[in-house]
């Protein structure tokens, strides 16, 4: 009994030491991080894809070695949390699963190729299925507002595919449907609750359909309908086709483990169906189809931030960008160029000023000469105006002195004598003023003008052309009135007068014709003055009111310019013209008195007074 113990002894020492000795190798490749750590997730029922994912660990078991392997079979929860804490070295998921998880460092290795599409790149899609008789739904729009199934909310073609579609109507696929009803990992629960009416419509993957009609012998293809139908193929789905399932390497996989392993994945036989491993170039559909449900890294567009507004608006906040930077930029070239401008502007307002103190001070002293003139032809008048006066006085002292010699000296007569004397000095007084005050250019008041009596002090002044011959008519309507300086402006009348005269003098009948009146439009007085001189040609008519410019030898050409600066002076303007047949008309306007003390605000005025 006691050999037959010791016999069971060596034996289970045996067995446990061959037991040590087989675990060894494993425990030491996983210690050195030789272990290929590789996760599966978990399918739906009927999955297509498990005869070549079955093929492929059993590759990987007979090319690596069972002891370098480890596999894990997980739920797509699972396998997302053990890509997240890196436990893994390798995965297979379908593509959807792989692009979600980019931004943890994955890679896609290689994408399952099943017939008929030979394309990696379009193998997946989803089938949108509702019952045959419910006829007021034709198309994918018509379920807005009714109710959905599909097995998983995480599944991608079980679900996501199919769910983009929809986000092609809205904005929001996610309210798309009244109520969506998610039956676990058996899909034919799916079709079975479509057919019985306890959802309107129901999302399957690609081929499911006629795989349970393969599988259920009492169920017709006839009592469904597939909206939104693509083909031709074997199968009938209703959406863009993406990449298949992908076999894809983490952040922590080892260069060398990962080349060694895509060797044997690549270099698999297809299998019995056709299906094996190939290289996809394209996942920009499954991008696209996760920004449209804001999931995986567009997850954020579920929350406004800025980064979503720089996703989802880029275009329109580069443009405000561009905006704001050609503002700040045009607002600091504007800055510069007013600055520049304001300095020109400046310099130029001074150049201005300084030109027209210049011309003031010319334009005074060309109406100092110009009155100059006029007063040496006034002085000729002197003799004459001052004559009657003078005599009259001598005439009546010479009396007065017979009468005190004679004895005769009458008190009243006497007294009448010295007050007639008294009024001829106070007259020959009144005269030496008008001509002191010409000289001086002393500055007056602004007066009421009664622009008749103007007009005949200055033809008195001219009266001695009419003693040389020359005719002059007076055209005067009474009481045209306006304000301004009363000598200033019967020396334009006297200056325009005084080259009409000489201008007509060179005609056989000499005449000059002077009219006042009011004009058309009552807010102005006119002043008319034409002569019968001789006709001027044209250049000398173009240039008649050009300043330093004159038709008379030793003229200065002044004349013009001065009666055109008092006229402006007073709110006036001046026109020349030519005459009905020979000579020259000067035209002159003046605001009429009401309108030109509202112009210059003028309150107070002083009366004309008459010919002093």
């Amino acid at each position: 009994m006691s050999r037959i113990s010791a016999r069971l002894t060596r034996a289970l020492l045996a067995v446990l030491c061959c037991a040590i000795a087989a675990a060894q190798p494993f425990a030491s490749d996983e210690a050195r991080g030789d272990v290929l750590r590789i996760g599966i997730s978990s399918f739906t029922q009927s999955n297509p894809n498990n005869p070549v994912i079955e093929q492929t660990i059993a590759e990987l078991y007979a090319r690596l070695g069972r002891q370098r392997l480890r596999i894990e079979r997980l739920t797509l929860p699972e396998l997302e949390s053990a890509v997240r804490a890196g436990r893994l070295d390798f995965f297979l998921s379908s593509s959807g699963f792989y692009r979600r998880m980019l931004s943890h460092g994955v890679k896609d290795l290689a994408t399952l190729v099943s017939p008929p599409f030979n394309n990696p790149n379009t193998q997946e899609a989803s089938t949108i299925i509702v019952r045959a008789d419910r006829a007021e739904i034709q198309e994918l729009a018509d379920l807005r507002g009714l109710t959905v199934a599909a097995n998983l909310e995480e599944s991608f073609s079980g679900f996501q595919i199919g769910l983009a579609e929809f986000a092609r109507l809205t904005a929001n696929p996610e309210t798309f449907f009244s109520r969506r009803h998610f039956v676990g990992r058996r899909m034919e629960t799916v079709i079975e609750r479509v057919l019985a009416g306890r959802e309107d419509a129901g999302i399957l993957r690609r081929c499911f359909l006629e795989e349970y009609a393969a599988a259920h012998p009492d169920f017709s293809l006839n009592a469904v309908r597939v909206l939104n139908e693509k083909g031709p193929h074997p199968c009938r789905y209703s959406t863009d086709l993406y990449p298949n399932w992908s076999f894809s390497a983490t952040a922590q996989s080892d260069f060398r483990q990962t080349r060694e392993l895509l060797a044997v994945v690549l270099g698999m036989k297809p299998t019995e169906d056709g299906m094996y491993w190939s290289v996809a170039t394209d996942f920009s559909k499954v991008d696209a189809l996760m920004r449209s449900l804001r999931i995986g890294p567009y997850e954020f567009l579920r929350q406004w931030n800025w980064k979503r507004l720089l996703v989802d608006y880029w275009p329109a906040a580069a443009l405000v960008v561009l905006l704001l930077a050609g503002l700040a930029v045009h607002g600091v070239l504007t800055e510069r160029t007013v600055q520049r401008r304001t300095q020109e502007l400046q310099v130029s307002l001074l150049a201005q000023e300084r030109l027209a103190e210049e011309s003031e001070a010319v334009h005074q002293r060309l109406y100092q000469m110009q009155k100059l003139g006029t007063v040496g032809e006034i002085s000729s008048l002197l003799v004459h105006e001052l004559g009657q006066p003078v005599g009259a006085i001598r005439l009546y002292v010479v009396s007065l002195i017979r009468m005190l010699e004679r004895g005769r000296g009458d008190p009243e007569k006497i007294r009448a004598a010295l007050q007639t004397v008294r009024g001829e000095v106070e007259r020959v007084e009144g005269i030496v003023e008008r001509v002191r005050s010409y000289v001086k250019g002393k500055k007056t008041e602004s007066v009421e003008i009664d622009l008749a009596q103007a007009a005949k002090r200055a033809a008195d002044f001219a009266a001695h052309y009419r003693q040389k011959g020359a005719a002059l008519v007076l055209d005067l309507e009474p009481d045209v009135r306006i304000l301004g300086d009363r000598v200033d402006v019967e020396l334009a009348l006297l200056n325009l007068l005084k080259n009409a005269f000489e201008a007509a003098l060179n005609s056989p009948a000499p005449a000059v014709a002077v009219a006042v009146r009011r004009d058309r439009d009552g807010k102005r007085a006119r002043v008319i003055i034409s002569d019968n001189g001789p006709r001027l040609s044209e250049k000398e008519f173009a240039s008649v009111s050009e300043v330093f410019h004159s038709t008379k030898a030793g003229g200065l050409g002044l004349g013009l310019s001065i009666v055109r600066s008092i006229v402006e002076r007073h709110g006036g303007n001046l026109g020349i013209g030519r005459g009905q047949g020979d000579g020259l008309v000067v035209e002159l306007y003046f605001p009429l008195l009401a309108h030109r003390s509202k112009a210059l605000g003028m309150s107070d005025r002083v009366p004309d007074k008459g010919g002093a």
